[in-house]
């Protein structure tokens, strides 16, 4: 009989490919495992890792959508899954029998352990104009057009959003253009993981 496929975690865990549970999922093991998956499966200019996608949709969607209170909570941990199955490019997504089925296994193991929901329209919205941001950014000419309508984030769109919060002294333009480029220079593995758990601590999970 053969074993059941599982896989051991940068912490220790021992978890289940086909019948995860919640209390395997672990957020270090979240933060380091994405910190080293590259983003669009490594087919950027420079390394992007899903952490820092994860990292700086989770604050565009707390500063653009801030009607949107549990967003920044969901996008943190929309691509989470990952840590345990891979990156598998959306395209190969479409054509793999019983990836998808396994990837959502994954995720509602993590609804379970950060009480969070995942999936959605906002959730979705967040994440092609992420795509679509990163691809202006991070990838060079492509010889096909991308099927994707969404508008990328942009500077002026984040700072038009951040002047709209009274409550909050704002920061210099020059401060605001700094993070900015912040957010978009690619991190490293390192700084990708400790980024993302600081954003947990941040949005209190």
């Amino acid at each position: 009989m053969l074993e059941k496929p599982w896989i051991q975690t940068y912490n220790g865990h021992a978890v289940d490919l086909l019948s995860p549970s919640a209390n395997n999922i672990d957020h270090i093991d979240i933060a380091h495992a994405l910190s080293l998956i590259n983003r669009f499966t490594g087919h950027t200019t420079e390394a992007w890792s899903v952490a820092q996608h994860s990292v700086v949709g989770s604050i565009l969607a707390e500063v653009i959508y801030p009607e949107i209170k549990w967003l920044p909570h969901q996008f943190l941990f929309h691509d989470a899954a990952e840590a345990y199955v891979g990156d598998v490019s959306s395209p190969l997504k479409s054509v793999l029998v019983g990836y998808r089925d396994i990837e959502e296994e994954h995720k509602r193991c993590i609804e379970a352990r950060f009480a969070i929901s995942l999936g959605g329209h906002w959730e979705k919205l967040v994440d092609l104009r992420m795509l679509i941001t990163e691809r202006n950014l991070l990838m060079p000419d492509s010889k096909r057009q991308w099927s994707v309508e969404e508008k990328p984030f942009t500077f002026n769109e984040f700072k038009e959003c951040l002047t709209m919060k009274p409550d909050k002294e704002l920061p210099p333009d020059t401060e605001i253009q700094l993070f900015w480029n912040w957010l978009w220079t690619p991190w490293l593995p390192e700084d990708a993981e400790t980024n993302f758990l600081n954003r947990m601590e941040h949005l209190g999970i």
